[in-house]
């Protein structure tokens, strides 16, 4: 009987020995906000899906030359070029990279130099501000929806009390060879 029971705890030890400790997920309360600290990294649950819209590296990227080229994925990086070229006054890198062509082409249609577009939005970039604060994560900010406003474009609007003052409560963006472009501000506010 002895030998049978240290058998069985022999053959017990020897199983635990083998097992070995995997982490699927790691997922602690408030563990996704930012600067939240862990012992361990946050992973995503099982079954989660990957945010399409995440871009590996950086959204902008400078070559060896200088050239300068955004990646826009989602309307939260539009913003963030948007906000970046105009408070650091970077006229071309807007006009050839932010600004889309359906705009500049009713500039041009209406004889208005597109140079105008920048300097109109340069001028009120202390409003453009003002509706960023009000929208902090672009369309990941809660109660934002996106919403389609027709010839491919989408709108991006807060309303109510963060809306009260702005000058716009949103803008209009399409979408072009596979990054967002400003259509232009709106203010529609209901």
């Amino acid at each position: 009987m002895r030998l049978l029971g240290a058998i069985t705890i022999a053959c017990g030890i020897a199983i635990l020995a083998a097992c070995e400790e995997r982490i699927v997920s790691n997922h602690p309360m408030l563990g996704g906000l930012p600067g939240a600290e862990t012992g361990t990294p946050v992973t995503a649950p099982p079954g989660a899906t990957a945010d399409p819209t995440a871009v590996a590296g950086k959204l902008r990227h400078v070559d060896e030359n200088g050239k300068v080229t955004l990646i826009a994925r989602a309307p939260r990086h539009l913003m963030k070029h948007i906000y970046d070229t105009l408070f650091d006054n970077q006229p071309q890198i807007f006009l050839e990279q932010v600004l889309s062509e359906a705009t500049k082409d009713e500039y041009y249609g209406r004889g208005v130099d597109v140079m105008e577009a920048f300097n109109t939005l340069r001028e009120h970039r202390e409003d453009i501000h003002a509706l960023f604060n009000a929208m902090p994560r672009g369309e990941q900010t809660p109660g934002l929806f996106i919403e389609p406003v027709g010839a491919g474009a989408q709108r991006l609007c807060v309303y109510g009390r963060a809306a009260r003052g702005l000058r716009w409560n949103g803008f209009d963006m399409v979408m072009e060879k596979g990054n967002w472009k400003l259509r232009w501000f709106v203010n529609n506010q209901q």
